[in-house]
């Protein structure tokens, strides 16, 4: 009967949930790695403690966990479960309460693909992460800007050298309390000035505004541009 560790229990557990482990305590392990460098860089991170680990666990993976450690499986209270593998550990440790969610801009946390983030001051789209391929080596992080001023630029970042980098969740956040509704009149200003700005992000071959500027074709007129009989005016300028 041999008293368990961080590792032994880090062997129970297939690829896919070493994977899954190192995003949510924000260390690299690549998906492609071999199952004994994935938990190498787990246990060398230090970033993962034995009750941690527990914590994390589900109740079928500590059963498995107790069978392999010549431990009693019986029971469904994660509870006992991982009591019995702190006891067999020689430390009588209480064990935190399980997470409800893994918070993603947490610090540690890595992006992944289709993510939004914020770096530099500016939204960004993660459109590739290339995972270091060493526990020294850091993440390359390549994504496109989605500001309106700089939108479609791309930039490429090491991930952990950046200050303030952080992995936005808007679907956690929700709408937030309702105090009020707008006024028709309200609304509709703000419903029109989606249309005007929505022309920034068309063809860019046409003759368009800049940022959240729009431009309306009025008709003909006496006084024409050229000779197309038309002329052109803009929320910012009006010849």
């Amino acid at each position: 009967m041999s008293a368990p560790s961080t590792e032994s229990l880090l062997q129970i557990l297939p690829k896919a949930r070493l994977v899954e482990l190192g995003r949510s305590f924000g260390v690299a392990v690549p998906d492609l790695a071999k199952k004994e460098e994935q938990i190498a860089r787990l246990v060398k991170s230090d970033r993962l403690a034995f009750t941690q680990l527990l914590s994390w666990l589900g109740r079928a993976e500590l059963r498995t966990a107790c069978k392999s450690h010549g431990v009693s499986a019986d029971g469904r209270a994660r509870q006992e479960l991982a009591d019995r593998l702190l006891e067999l550990r020689g430390r009588r440790e209480t064990l935190p309460p399980p997470p409800s969610f893994v918070r993603k801009d947490a610090p540690g946390a890595l992006p992944r693909v289709g993510d939004i983030v914020q770096v530099r001051h500016r939204q960004y789209l993660v459109e590739s992460v290339s995972e270091p391929l060493d526990y020294d080596q850091l993440t390359r992080v390549r994504m496109v800007c989605l500001d309106d001023d700089n939108q479609g630029r791309p930039l490429e970042v090491l991930w952990e050298l950046e200050l303030g980098a952080r992995i936005l969740a808007p679907e956690a956040q929700g709408l937030g309390q309702v105090a009020a509704l707008d006024p028709p009149r309200n609304f509709a200003a703000y419903l029109h000035a989606l249309k005007w700005s929505s022309v920034t992000a068309t063809d860019g071959r046409l003759f368009q505004a800049p940022f959240r500027a729009g431009i309306k074709i009025l008709g003909p007129s006496p006084k024409t541009v050229g000779d197309k009989g038309w002329f052109w005016k803009s929320s910012h300028l009006v010849k």
